[in-house]
Order: structure tokens, then C-alpha cells, then sequence
């Protein structure tokens, strides 16, 4: 076994970094590092909304990747399955590993938002784009029972609180990867047998097409809120490390800290 593994863990689409830190956690607890960065225009990051792109999102990843000493396990979660392709493709020699975390496969010129609308996800018909260049979900979007299923109620509440707006622009670029640099990158996918947000044979589907090994779990689209120990447990597997599979202690600490991003939820079809 080989200790001491560093893991970028990659958010997903109206997310943050706060979302890992219960996953984060248990990694480090294991002997292994957890970095999770928030994409541009996440937390107070000044980036201007026209500037925000996929490369925007590739180049941030590929900063945080070739700091460390050595090449890291790159993990993304939902949309930023093709945010972490694309930064691979940018920087391969310093990814060790890419992990599809309940993430969507999008490369070799298909666009995040491509791969998402075929993926039939109900989340769709609650999205709403507005004309200041981000997306929101409708006043009426069911997330608990599409996102958080298997989460308790006081870590959803404070979730919903933290949710922000996603800009368009980097899920309508074509994500570009190509043989010899994204292609050569070890591969591992997870599936949560009971995600309502992105069905599990859909994903099944697109990570069948390539090469890679499959994990499968119980558990919603954020397995890693409410079991983050059997998450860690599965993203160790080939690298050891004694993973606390204990339930998580509420509150996450993050969530007390102010969200200035613009909101998620759209009070009209316009944005705001």
C-alpha cells in the first residue's frame, strides 16, 4: 500500500468548496492530503463573470495541481467531471489519477451542457438561464429529493443556504482532451446506486465507452455528506490509510461562513 496521497476533490455545479469537508476530513484523518479548492467566481473570488470560462476553471485547477510535490488524484464531482478532464488535458503530468465522482463525462469537443441535458436530469426542467450570464434553479426545485436524499435535514438546510448561481459559459464550451495527454491518465468512476440527479445508468453508459474501473455505492448524489467515511473508504482503496466509518457530526463548519455569490434560486425567469 501507499500512504500519503494527495486528492484534489473538484465541486460540481451551484457548489463549493464547502461541500467536501466531511470527505476532506476523513481523508486526512487517513494519512492522506485533501485539497479542495473552490472554481473561480465561488467565495468571494473576484473574478468578473465575462471572464469566467472552462479554460478559466482548467487554468485555477492546474495551479493548485503542479504547487504540490508530486502528481495528485484528481476527483470531480457532477458537472466538473469535464472541468477536471479539460484541466488533465492542460496539465496531465501532474495528475496522477482522475476520479468521476458522480460526474458527467464530457470530452473530445462535447460540452458539459451537452452531456447534461442527455442525461435527462429533472434538475433540467428547474433551470432557468438568466440574461446576467448565470444559471438558477426555479423557486419550486424539489433538491432535497433530486440532490440530498439520503442527507439529514439540519445539512441540507444549511446547504440550500450556500448554494450559489453557476455562469453559463464554461458549460457551453466544448471540452477538448485528446489522446495522448487527457487519454493516458489512469481512470476511476464512481456510481451512487440511488443518485436522482444523475441516473446511475446513464453514468454507467458513458464511463462504459472508456477505460477505467467501476465503483458502485449506495446512496444519493452527495454520498459524501451523509456517509463521507464509505466515500473516502472507496477513493483509498489502492492507496491504504484507516478510514473513520463513523456517521458525520453536524454542523459543517463551513457553512457558517457568508455566501456572497449570487444566489441560486431565481425569483423570476430573468436572473438578478
Amino acid at each position: 500500500m501507499t500512504f500519503g496521497q494527495t486528492f484534489v476533490l473538484v465541486h460540481g455545479g451551484a457548489h463549493g468548496a464547502w461541500c467536501f469537508e466531511r470527505l476532506a476530513d476523513r481523508l486526512m484523518r487517513a494519512g492522506h492530503v485533501a485539497i479542495t479548492p473552490n472554481l473561480p467566481g465561488r467565495a468571494g473570488d473576484p473574478t468578473p463573470i465575462a471572464d469566467i470560462t472552462l479554460d478559466c476553471y482548467a487554468d485555477r485547477l492546474c495551479a493548485v495541481i503542479e504547487a504540490q510535490t508530486r502528481p495528485v488524484i484528481l476527483v470531480g464531482h457532477s458537472s466538473a467531471g469535464g472541468v477536471i478532464s479539460r484541466a488533465a488535458e492542460l496539465c496531465p503530468t501532474a495528475v496522477k489519477k482522475l476520479v468521476f465522482m458522480a460526474a458527467l463525462m464530457a470530452t473530445d469537443g462535447q460540452t458539459i451542457l451537452e452531456v447534461f441535458q442527455r442525461s435527462e436530469s429533472p434538475l433540467g426542467a428547474y433551470t432557468i438561464q438568466g440574461q446576467d450570464g448565470y444559471l438558477r434553479y426555479r423557486s419550486d426545485v424539489p433538491l432535497k429529493d433530486i440532490l440530498y436524499t439520503d442527507v439529514d435535514d439540519h445539512t441540507v438546510s444549511r446547504s440550500l443556504a450556500m448554494l450559489a448561481a453557476e455562469p453559463v459559459a464554461p458549460l457551453t464550451v466544448p471540452v477538448q482532451t485528446t489522446a495522448q495527454r487527457w487519454g493516458r491518465i489512469p481512470r476511476d468512476y464512481l456510481v451512487f446506486t440511488d443518485d436522482r440527479a444523475l441516473s446511475p445508468a446513464f453514468l454507467r453508459r458513458s464511463y462504459g465507452a472508456y477505460p477505467g474501473r467501476l465503483t458502485e455505492l449506495p446512496g444519493s448524489h452527495f454520498r459524501f455528506l451523509s456517509q463521507p467515511g464509505a466515500v473516502a473508504k472507496a477513493l483509498v482503496e489502492d492507496y491504504g490509510g484507516d478510514v473513520d466509518l463513523s456517521p458525520p457530526r453536524p454542523p459543517i463548519a463551513a457553512l457558517a461562513a457568508v455566501r456572497d455569490a449570487p444566489h441560486v434560486i431565481a425569483s423570476d425567469g430573468r436572473g438578478s
